[in-house]
């Protein structure tokens, strides 16, 4: 009978061992992925700051000379340690307002942000000063097709 309590003592031993292991094991699994989520959270955070970017400078260099448009391809611009796209900028109409599709686009760490934006452009020949710029729209979208 001290043999039958003995082997009893031990398993219980073992298993609550093993569930204390799986518990271990289970915490430290979760909070490992939990920093590569929020690792992932920063990179979408400095993509979209990037997005941005050139979507104000695109903005500047079209406030600049309406005309201007991106190379084929894209422009590369560099902010800081990263770069972004001014992927297109489309002329929807070629009489003042002009409307303007715009769109950019960046990455960093794995994490996409393209950004798509509709502008209007007043006549810069018209004596109210100074000529206007109006955002219809900015988006941040899933592709810039």
């Amino acid at each position: 009978q001290h043999t039958q309590q003995g082997f009893i003592a031990l398993t219980s031993s073992i298993i609550i061992s093993i569930l204390l292991m799986m518990m271990v094991l289970t915490a430290s699994t979760s909070s490992f992925y939990a920093r590569f989520d929020a690792l992932g959270g920063e990179h979408k955070r400095k993509s979209l700051g990037l997005a941005e970017s050139c979507m104000n400078i695109a903005l500047l260099r079209l406030r600049e000379d309406d005309s201007w448009e991106p190379s084929p391809g894209g422009d590369t611009v560099f902010v800081g340690d990263g770069h972004c796209i001014i992927d297109s900028v489309a002329a929807l109409s070629s009489v003042y307002p002009k409307t303007f599709n715009i769109k950019t686009k960046a990455e960093r760490g794995g994490a996409f942000s393209n950004i798509r934006t509709s502008i209007t452009i007043e006549d810069p020949n018209l004596p109210s000063s100074p000529p206007g710029m109006t955002i219809d729209s900015w988006e941040e979208v899933a592709t810039t097709p």
